[in-house]
């Protein structure tokens, strides 16, 4: 077993349209997305569970404070880079594909993550493990105005398929 630095080990796509089975993703599929590993902030990314809810409801006579996991839970944040054209005058709608994908309030999405021991910059391929999240958008918030312009979008996540093996079809 060999152990892998996370540093630009995530490699993230943007889906505008669900997949025809998020359980079943197919290379043609993830290709199709936005690739956002140039857009978003690396220090700031999070999609993932967070600690679920909790149930607390145990039988009389159950010695303790025992709870059990109720509903799952997750955050997340996407800080992304926003560019201009060489004057820095005009917003350039072509280096801003990201952006563009996430700045519709309540837009529904579908990102697909691979880490691995690949590089972020290592293209998609049949076999990847990848987590799916299903989540709606949110509006942008200005960042505090220290280093490049960027703004936050947290997205509401709706669904998590993890373990995801992209295939070359559908079967």
């Amino acid at each position: 077993m060999t152990l892998f630095l996370a540093d630009s080990t995530i490699r993230i796509a943007l889906l505008t349209e669900r997949p025809t089975d998020p359980t079943k993703l197919t290379l043609t599929q993830v290709n199709s997305g936005v690739l956002a590993i140039d857009q978003i902030l690396k220090s700031s990314y999070k999609m993932g569970p967070t600690k679920s809810d909790e149930i607390d409801e145990a039988p009389l006579s159950t010695r303790g404070n025992a709870k059990s996991p109720g509903a799952g839970n997750y955050e997340g944040m996407l800080q992304v880079f926003v560019e201009f054209d060489e004057t820095g005058a005009a917003f350039d709608p072509a280096s801003n594909k990201v952006f563009e994908t996430l700045d519709v309030k309540g837009k529904r999405l579908w990102l697909v993550e691979r880490q691995s021991g690949k590089f972020a910059d290592e293209a998609w391929a049949v076999g990847d493990r990848c987590d799916v999240y299903e989540f709606l958008t949110d509006e942008f918030t200005r960042d505090d105005n220290q280093g490049y312009i960027k703004r936050t979008m947290v997205p509401l996540i709706q669904n998590r398929w993890k373990g995801v093996a992209i295939t070359d079809a559908l079967g």
